[in-house]
């Protein structure tokens, strides 16, 4: 957080990962689910919604557990976003999104406390249109943001989308304590799925299997480990993160990271031309800026 004369600010920033487009620079209260997803819901109205979004491990975005979904996750997932979270202590793998705090802080940040949170976001908004609309930026050929950045076609809707899992996937229901049984075992997911329908997928080992919710790989469970009746070992995305992967993202994947550096709450996504579909939105560790 950054301190005012009376309370806190705790800016929320989205990039997006191609152009450096700022999505979103907002002069926030806290960093609560709620916030944060008033604030998200914003942008998708205004930009559309990315394909990917990548974030670090910490609230909201993550539980800085074993698994890393939380209701925010849910929510993005349920409006066809695949989530990646960053490797813990890995801050270059989300560098865009470093770099354009150091530049904020530098340029926005320094002076003395802000009054209050309108002072805050009055400043961020005019130091936003610089950044996007006037400021050339070396890694992008000395080109402006704003001339690179395309809103997705993809619209945001209120209602949550039907959604169909393959033939041959076991579907289960959550329960509240993130639990459910699978063949007679008992099998552990985030508690952040309760009350969803999941799926487990046959991989080409006998009795281990891929949950997913709707497109989103979220655990590999091995019934193998266990006795019948007994708890399934679980290995989640977040776990395979530590290991040298990036939960949900491919072993090559652009540049779209959400992360959490010092003060700041943030978030990126990638754009079209970078070796996955998108409509040509990437939000990068932030939140989207206004394009206008």
């Amino acid at each position: 957080h950054v301190p005012l004369r009376a309370g806190r600010l705790h800016p929320l920033t989205v990039l997006d990962d191609h152009s450096r487009f700022s999505l979103v620079l907002e002069a926030c209260p806290d960093q609560t689910t709620e916030t944060v997803k008033t604030r998200l819901i914003a942008a998708f109205r205004r930009y559309g919604l990315p394909w990917r979004i990548a974030t670090d491990n910490g609230p909201p975005w993550g539980d800085g557990g074993r698994n890393n979904f939380t209701m925010l996750g849910v929510l993005l997932i349920e409006n066809g976003i695949t989530i990646g979270h960053s490797r813990p202590c890995h801050p270059q793998t989300l560098g865009k999104e470093e770099r354009f705090h150091r530049t904020l802080k530098a340029e926005a940040l320094q002076g003395p406390p802000f009054d209050s949170l309108q002072a805050a976001q009055r400043a961020f908004d005019a130091w936003r249109h610089i950044y996007n609309a006037e400021r050339p930026h070396q890694a992008i050929a000395d080109a402006v943001p704003l001339d690179r950045y395309r809103v997705s076609a993809r619209d945001f809707a209120d209602a949550v989308q039907p959604f169909e899992y393959a033939p041959g996937d076991q579907v289960r229901r959550i329960q509240q304590k993130g639990t459910t049984s699978l063949f007679g075992h008992a099998v552990k997911i985030c508690k952040a799925f309760a009350g969803k329908a999941v799926a487990f997928r046959p991989t080409e080992t006998d009795g281990v299997f891929d949950a997913y919710f709707r497109h989103q790989k979220i655990q590999t469970i091995d019934l193998n480990v266990s006795q019948r009746g007994g708890s399934a070992s679980n290995r989640s995305e977040a776990e395979i993160a530590r290991r040298g992967g990036v939960g949900g993202v491919a072993p090559t994947p652009p540049r779209v990271t959400k992360c959490r550096h010092a003060a700041f709450s943030s978030a990126t996504l990638p754009l079209e031309g970078e070796g996955y579909p998108c409509d040509g939105v990437n939000l990068a560790t932030s939140v989207w800026l206004s394009a206008a």
